[in-house]
């Protein structure tokens, strides 16, 4: 019996895909109203801004950092509504806003540092992968042999790999910083240790999220399109795809860092109500 039971124990502390799919079903529709009420909270916000701020130039750094910040609140409200399920009690609105509005700063810097390497490449690996379109008018041509195109799309497949992987390594730095109180920094530090063995399946993850989310969107067009036939339920249904689609994600990362914790430390799902104290 005994070592039946410690199976088990090691069996749940292994991280793998199909159980953090798993978990995320079932904790996004114990709190589903709650999860999508947040993120129907950021989407109103951020449309309202983007409407009264349409078309003028100068405000379009403002309308950004209001999104941001609503973003960010709303991962973190999210972040303690999903606990609060996994330790067997129910997500509240408004103490989920509360600790997101806590932790805003602290999720604000983390988010920078966990996104602006990454994208800060991106343009590079662009740059890198049309330069050989960009020149190449025959006359003035950059690269003049195979070897040398071969040798640009080589380094530009390398940096995007390398995105893709800090991507990885940084995937679950919000949720740590607001579960463990964490700075940005050692909440970037931290999500790389927890992530580090574990790339592949996140990877597994998120491509199985996005196929997720891409059908039940297919399954949305087809019916608001195909037998109401209306303009105005077609806006409603992308809507609802893009509401359910953060809310999804959101509830999905948050899980993820809790199983990738739980197997790398071993910690019990009882400990985890003290990091909200």
């Amino acid at each position: 019996m005994e070592t039946n039971r410690e199976t088990n124990e090691t069996e749940a502390l292994r991280f793998g895909v199909g159980a953090v799919l798993g978990r995320t079903f079932s904790t996004l529709f114990r709190g589903f109203g709650v999860f999508l009420s947040l993120s129907f909270i950021a989407a109103l916000v951020v449309g309202v801004i983007g409407y009264l701020l349409s078309g003028i130039v100068r405000w379009r750094f403002l309308k950004w950092t209001i999104g941001l910040s609503v973003g960010l609140l709303i991962q973190g409200a999210v972040a303690f509504g999903v606990f609060q399920i996994l330790t067997g009690g129910a997500a509240s609105l408004g103490d989920s806003l509360s600790h997101g509005r806590k932790r805003i700063f602290s999720l604000a810097g983390t988010s920078l540092l966990a996104s602006l390497c990454p994208f800060m490449l991106i343009p590079l690996v662009h740059v890198i992968s049309g330069l050989n379109v960009f020149y190449s008018d025959g006359s003035r041509a950059l690269l003049e042999t195979r070897g040398g195109e071969a040798l640009l799309w080589i380094i530009a497949a390398a940096l995007g790999l390398l995105v893709m992987e800090l991507l990885c390594m940084w995937s679950v730095a919000l949720p740590t910083c607001a579960v463990e109180r964490l700075g940005p920094m050692e909440s970037v530090k931290r999500s790389a240790r927890l992530t580090s063995g574990h790339h592949l399946k996140i990877y597994g993850l998120a491509l199985l999220a996005f196929i997720i989310i891409r059908i039940l969107g297919w399954i949305i067009s087809f019916v608001t399109a195909g037998l109401f036939r209306s303009a105005v339920f077609v806006a409603l249904g992308a809507a609802v795809v893009r509401i359910f689609s953060q809310a999804f994600a959101n509830v999905m990362i948050a899980v993820a860092y809790y199983d990738l914790r739980a197997a790398k430390e071993g910690v019990s799902i009882e400990s985890l109500p003290n990091a909200f104290d």
